[in-house]
Order: C-alpha cells, then structure tokens, then sequence
C-alpha cells in the first residue's frame, strides 16, 4: 500500500499554510506586545496577591442571587 505525500492534497496544505500563518501571527504580536514588557512574575508574590485581592461587587451580587434561589 503506498501513501500519498502529505502536500497532495488541498485540503492538508489548507490547514498547513493557515496554521503557519497563524502561528507567525502569534509570535508577532507577542514580541510586540509581551516581550517588551519584561515584568519580573515571582510565583510567592502571585499567590500573596490572589489571596489579599479584594472580591468584586459584580462577585458579591453573583453569590448573593445564587443563594437567594436556593431557598
């Protein structure tokens, strides 16, 4: 049994050049967008800031209207 190339068909190098283009895209607009940043994240100093954040008012009112509807 022989196998086709893989670039026979239109609808593999469809998928092919929309995946490389979307990868180029991404790699794109990360360097223009994240890399230049060059924000040191500490894992500690993360986890110390999500657990002191403050809970939202629209959070708040979203567990408030969960519990009214349970009774």
């Amino acid at each position: 049994m022989t196998m086709k190339p893989l670039f026979s068909s239109p609808l593999a190098r469809h998928i092919i050049a929309a995946l490389l283009i979307k990868a180029i895209a991404l790699v794109g607009l990360w360097s223009a967008f994240v890399l230049p940043q060059k924000k040191k994240i500490d894992g500690d100093g993360m986890a110390q800031r999500l657990v002191t954040s403050p809970i939202s008012q629209s959070s708040k009112e979203d567990s408030n209207d969960d519990r009214s509807h349970r009774r």
